[in-house]
């Protein structure tokens, strides 16, 4: 690597920091990633669930890093029945995240980026301004700056670049959710609908995911309050629940993490830094789905650099105005998502119960995101009141 001076350096070569490093590349960009993994995309930590049509408005869809074409989503209550919803226009995919995080880092190589993996970030330089000027980096014991002329911070939950730029990306204990992901084989479900189970017994205030990769493997996930059941954790109320529903089962891969429920900060953006993905806030605080607003983030961020560049008497306006795109692009929206998971955290199982057999009452074609939600308020008028009374302090 020992090209000292860069236009961009991207900090992580997940979806958000491959993105931005694609979109900065093709734009003719001089872009170096910088991943402290061997291999990116290793091991996969997320069921890997993304919207075909989202994906689709930023690059083709490629056979080869898509698992699964889903035709419903089930939702599984306390009681023991479930119900399927009608998604119109939406068609859910299941990625392959190695292969399709492996392809977003090649397609970024070919477009021209530089990608250094082995890397690890240790902190930013600065100039003698003290602004922000590249990369403190460690490589094969030996530590020197990788210069840059804008950075991009998208190295994940652990949200270490947004710490040495001194911006606020601090998260409450009350938003930290704890999950735990297995590959498992030997259990007989379709392998065209996705599960989630809403149970508080198994999951408090959170859920419990199955989703059919084909050729009859399985990704099983939860994502739970920890807090709310301190006794067991989210590795033994996944497993817990697996054999209580299935008996036995082959696991083929696991591994555990931690997930927040946050709106985007409020300002991922700082003296020649740009933040995208996880590290900025960019999960969707309701059902915790990062790839597509990853992506989004990270393409935004990668276009507002390049601006940047192409314009130094406007060089830091061009960078505050990421905040902007980023509200207008989801920022809005997972305001509201924030708002009503807080709600959702109130449902009781009894409630639960009340609104899933309201749901298998309605047609196919009336069970949608929206009638969902319905269904929710009116099993527990508490939660209705408190929704009400949020959406009146937004207007």
């Amino acid at each position: 690597m020992r090209q000292e001076a860069y236009d961009i350096a991207v900090i992580g070569a997940g979806p958000a920091g491959a993105m931005a490093a694609k979109t900065a590349a093709e734009l003719g960009a001089d872009v170096i990633v910088l991943e402290r993994k061997t291999v990116p995309g290793v091991p996969e930590r997320c069921g890997g669930m993304v919207s075909e049509e989202q994906l689709a408005t930023l690059f083709p869809i490629e056979q080869h890093w898509m698992r699964n074409r889903l035709t419903l989503i089930r939702f599984h209550i306390p009681n023991g029945n479930s119900y399927a919803i009608n998604f119109p226009k939406i068609t859910t995919l299941i990625l392959d995240r190695t292969r399709f995080d492996q392809w977003l880092v090649s397609a970024a190589e070919s477009a021209g980026a530089t990608i250094q993996t082995d890397c690890l970030a240790t902190g930013l330089c600065h100039d003698d301004n003290s602004n922000i000027a590249g990369v403190n980096v460690l490589r094969d014991e030996d530590s020197f700056p990788v210069k840059a002329r804008v950075v991009i911070g998208a190295d994940g939950i652990e949200m270490r670049s947004g710490r040495w730029a001194n911006l606020k990306t601090s998260i409450p204990h009350t938003d930290a959710f704890s999950s735990h992901r297995m590959l498992i084989r030997g259990i007989h479900e379709s392998q065209n609908e996705a599960h989630f189970v809403l149970n508080n017994e198994f999951a408090p205030c959170g859920y419990l995911w199955l989703f059919p990769r084909g050729d009859s493997v399985f990704n099983a996930g939860i994502v739970m309050k920890q807090s709310r059941f301190p006794a067991r954790t989210a590795k033994q109320n996944l497993k817990t629940y697996l054999t209580t529903i299935y008996g036995s089962y082959e696991l083929l891969h696991e591994s555990s993490g931690g997930l927040y429920s946050h709106p985007p900060f409020v300002k991922p953006v700082g003296n020649g830094i740009l933040l995208a993905g996880d590290c900025a806030g960019h999960i969707n605080p309701f059902h915790f789905g990062g790839i597509f607003p990853a992506l989004m983030a990270g393409k935004l961020a990668g276009e507002t650099a390049v601006q940047a560049l192409h314009d130094p008497a406007n060089y830091q306006k061009h960078l505050d105005g990421y905040t902007d795109q980023i509200t207008s692009a989801f920022g809005r929206e997972h305001e509201q998502y924030y708002r009503m998971q807080k709600l959702a955290t109130m449902m009781s199982d009894h409630a639960l119960n009340r609104s899933g057999d309201l749901m298998r009452r309605l047609p196919f074609q009336l069970r949608t995101p929206i009638t969902m939600a319905l269904s929710l308020f009116l099993a527990n008028p508490v939660v209705t009141s408190r929704m009400i009374k949020e959406k009146l302090k937004l207007q």
